[in-house]
Parts: C-alpha cells; structure tokens; sequence
C-alpha cells in the first residue's frame, strides 16, 4: 500500500542505541527502546535498514565510510552515529542522460549525513531502505515508490 514520506518522522527526533554493519554493505539502526531476541541479539522498536543501496557516511565535507569500505572503516562510522539524533529525512531522484536513480538521504544531529541510492544495475523491485515498526514496513524502492505494508514484529 502506498504510503506517505511523512510516515518516516516516527525515527526523526530519535537517536539509535545502536548502528552495525550487516551482510555485506547492508547497514542497520535500532532505535527506540531495546529488546534482546531468541538468538541474543538487540533490536529495537524501529529498526532502519538500508538494503541493496550504496551509500556515503559524511561529516561535512569528509567521508567517513561507504559501502565498499572495509569492516574496519565501517565500524568506525557506526560508532559515530550511534546515539546522534536524526534530524531529517529526504527522499531524492536523480536524473541524467540515461539513468534514473532514487535515493534518501538521513540527517544527524552534529552534521552526520547518511546517503543511499539504487545500485546502477539493479532489479526493479529491489529496496533501497526498509524501516521498521512495531505494526508496519515502510520502504523505498529503486523506482522511488514509499510504500508500506502491516507487520507483526516479534
């Protein structure tokens, strides 16, 4: 169901207890107050996940990290956003000759800027961030759709 890019200020205001790389260059925020699962590890009531995206951490004019970085470089960008406020949320196209491409940029507390946008060469129904609460799924896709759909999270 389609959604309104409203629906994402239930993270604006909030600061993430907890920010981890996931498989590959998927990139986790947990927000909200935290909860252990089955397996021990931390969740919270809105999780951010940026899915099959590319993205940039920066502070200013400085990268801090992106996707292709190393482990280490990406742990260390983690840990500066952890606990930074998220200030704003844009969702953004961009238009050139040939290409098409969305994507959404998340604003910290401190200058931090996260960026995502569709891979290049990607499948149509591919996300490029999903947000989670407790009731819902918002996410974006590669074709600039905000959509989201009714959840049961454990």
């Amino acid at each position: 169901m389609s959604t309104s890019p409203a629906d994402l200020q239930i993270i604006i205001g909030k600061r993430p207890f907890r920010v981890w790389k996931g498989v590959g260059s998927f990139m986790l925020f947990e927000f909200g107050r935290p909860r252990r699962k089955e397996d021990g590890s931390r969740t919270g009531t809105f999780t951010l996940w940026i899915y099959m995206a590319e993205w940039t951490i920066r502070k200013a004019r400085r990268e801090l990290a992106h996707s292709e970085s190393s482990d280490t470089t990406i742990h260390r960008a983690a840990e500066t956003l952890t606990n930074k406020k998220v200030e704003s949320a844009f969702l953004t196209t961009f238009v050139a000759k040939r290409q098409v491409r969305h994507g959404a940029a998340f604003r910290f507390e401190g200058g931090y800027i996260l960026r995502a946008w569709a891979y290049v060469r990607g499948e149509d129904d591919e996300e490029v961030f999903f947000l989670y609460s407790p009731d819902a799924c918002i996410f974006y896709r590669r074709d600039g759709t905000l959509s989201s759909q009714s959840i049961e999270r454990a």
